[in-house]
């Protein structure tokens, strides 16, 4: 007969239901409500206490968590999840199988109670937060542990790994892994990341839904986990300062994320968890075969500078209109531009010069698209330079998300400063321009001789940068140490085209360099801001 197991989600009964998937032994769970003493009251019947968890393995019955793992180990384990009495290691793994519940767990029982279970006028804050930071310095003994081996005994997983990790989990759901060592916070992920640890996991979660029992933990993230959590003893140095505001404690991740607050930051409206439309409207529509949707950031002045190039060239069928689409209002999220863009980002590109209207989205497909349908500024098919070309045009499309999305985002937009973030793509924006550098050495542009697309799509990015014209980074970069990038995007930048497509759809900078849509050419002389707003 299968081992019988009764069991709450997350209570200490999750230790014995981890060592059975350890083990890989067949058993059966049955799910309570929590507290069963209160919710169910057959329990009685089985275990006289009420408590989980109860465990049945033929003649044998138990009601220790502890216990239950002890004896599972001994029993179908011996030499492996448990310590034998001969083993040098036998006394660490006694002491550390029940220092787990005795030291560990108990006193985050009385935090769960004091700060949660309890009804509203029996909590007390601050029985609660005395032996959360009680079990917090107790941890010590385990990092000391931990100093010599990943696990607690017999340098290998055992029960007394079992004990202690429940008792991590418990400080994990809690919200108090937010102050582990990272030794120890280590050695919890070590756990919880083992496969019969998952398993323990889903199986109660599949038992709670097929027996009708919720499958909610009753062992919630605390409030103020701050106020729970021991400050650091003043060093000599630090006692003749001012005492610092109490520290935002480290971001804990939750076990599900879920979109319940703004993400903040300058683009906190233009970001979602969803795609699709949020509203209805219907885009504009001129004159010319070419309907551009879009704004003047980089990604958008890749294509206006490719526009422009391809008319300056004497190629009139790239005659375009541009719309402006205001992210920060919502604009790409209506039903007229996620026809055009299901990706709801800017560039998005109508061509109406076929019998069917084609829509072409990402900004490198449009740069592609209009050079393959022009012949121009790309290598012909076939060539070696047209590799060279693609290469570097896809270089860009991975290169830059690190250079905006990462860097640019945490340096320049984020709401707080953080020195990680900003330290990691600093290191791998400087290591693109250093790739630029070395390539702009021996050659004018990045297929060699010729302008090309890639150029257009790479100069928007890193050549706003080298200019000081993206993120106010230019001296935290270092920007003048790129001489190779320096003159070429110096060329690029008194190009007449250049200079026109980064005009169109701009919303920033000087009004006389503000042209918010563009449907001919003489809109560049009569319609910037400057004309339709003076300024003052």
């Amino acid at each position: 007969m299968p081992i019988v197991l009764h069991h709450c989600v997350d209570a200490r009964s999750l230790r014995p239901l981890w060592m059975l998937e350890e083990l890989g032994l067949p058993y059966d769970l049955r799910m309570l409500p929590f507290p069963p003493r209160a919710l169910a009251k057959a329990y009685l019947d089985v275990n006289a206490l009420g408590t989980v968890p109860a465990l049945q393995d033929g003649e044998v019955f138990m009601t220790e968590s502890v216990a239950m793992v002890q004896y599972l180990a001994a029993r179908h384990a011996p030499g492996g999840l448990d310590v034998a009495v001969h083993e040098a290691d036998h006394a660490h793994y006694l002491n550390f199988l029940h220092f787990g519940e005795a030291t560990l767990t108990f006193p985050q029982t009385l935090v769960l109670r004091y700060a949660q279970l309890e009804p509203p006028e029996r909590r007390q804050p601050q029985v609660a937060q005395d032996y959360a930071k009680w079990f917090l310095a107790r941890l010590k003994a385990v990092e000391v542990r931990l100093l010599a081996a990943d696990y607690l005994a017999a340098s290998r997983f055992t029960a007394a790994d079992v004990s202690v990790g429940y008792a991590l989990w418990v400080s994990e759901r809690l919200g108090l892994s937010v102050a582990f060592s990272p030794r120890v916070k280590a050695y919890a992920l070590r756990l919880f990341a083992r496969e019969a640890f998952q398993r323990a996991l889903r199986a109660q979660t599949a038992a709670a839904l097929a027996q009708g029992v919720s499958e909610r933990s009753p062992v919630g993230q605390l409030q103020d986990v701050a106020s729970f959590i021991p400050a650091p003893r003043p060093t000599p140095s630090s006692q003749t300062r001012m005492p610092d505001a109490t520290p935002k404690p480290p971001y804990l991740p939750p076990k599900v994320w879920v979109w319940n607050k703004p993400n903040g930051g300058h683009f906190a409206s233009t970001n979602r968890p969803i795609a699709g439309a949020t509203h209805e409207s219907v885009l504009p529509v001129g004159k010319h075969p070419l309907q551009l949707y879009s704004l003047g950031t980089p990604n958008g002045v890749k294509v206006t500078i490719m526009l422009e190039e391809l008319l300056a060239l004497g190629h009139q069928g790239a005659e375009y209109d541009a719309w402006l689409i205001d992210i920060q209002k919502g604009d790409q999220f209506g039903s007229g531009f996620v026809a055009v863009n299901p990706n709801s980002k800017i560039p998005a590109l109508m061509d109406h010069r076929g019998p069917e209207p084609v829509r072409v989205f990402e900004s490198g497909a449009i740069l592609l698209h209009l050079a393959d349908a022009f012949s121009a500024l790309i290598p012909p098919a076939g060539s070696a330079a047209r590799t060279e070309c693609l290469s570097w045009l896809f270089w860009q499309m991975g290169s830059a998300p690190y250079l905006g999305g990462g860097f640019g985002h945490f340096y320049a937009y984020a709401p707080e400063k953080f020195e990680y973030p900003i330290d990691r793509f600093a290191m791998e924006v400087k290591r693109q321009l250093d790739v630029l550098d070395r390539r702009l050495a021996d050659n004018a542009y990045l297929n060699g001789d010729e302008y090309s697309i890639a150029d257009i799509a790479v100069w928007p990015w890193y050549g706003s940068l080298v200019l000081g014209w993206a993120y106010g980074a230019a001296e935290f970069l270092s920007v003048q140490e790129y001489v190779h990038v320096q003159r070429w995007a110096q060329a690029i930048a008194k190009r007449p085209a250049v200079q026109r497509g980064r005009m169109v759809n701009r919303r920033q900078g000087e009004l006389s360099s503000q042209l918010h849509e563009r449907h001919d050419a003489r809109d560049f002389e009569t319609r910037t801001q400057d004309k339709l707003q003076p300024a003052g």
